[in-house]
């Protein structure tokens, strides 16, 4: 990862998702922001802090949903719906 604060805008493959999160949220990252195409159901999981990390990292930032994308917005279409995963890097940590 970059010592200095960076952003990321993707479309990984679904089956990283999770593994990426981790990577890009670990201890010490300076990601600042994130744009990520991902499955609808990942993303509504870490909107809703029901993803188990969710809820740790909503302190650090916040999270929201971006634009929702249909299976038929791609080609070929993958078998799920898609959304984007909005990260903001707070400017301060709740109390």
């Amino acid at each position: 990862m970059p010592a200095r604060p960076f952003r990321v805008v993707s479309s990984p493959p679904y089956g990283i998702s999770t593994a990426l999160l981790k990577r890009l949220l670990a201890p010490g990252t300076r990601l600042g922001s994130a744009d990520l195409v991902l499955q609808r159901q990942v993303v509504n999981r870490w909107i809703s802090h029901q993803a188990p990390a969710a809820a740790r990292w909503s302190r650090y930032y916040d999270l929201s949903i971006g634009i929702r994308l249909p299976r038929k917005a791609f080609s070929p279409p993958p078998h799920v719906d898609s959304a984007v995963l909005v990260l903001r890097k707070r400017s301060r940590t709740r109390a």
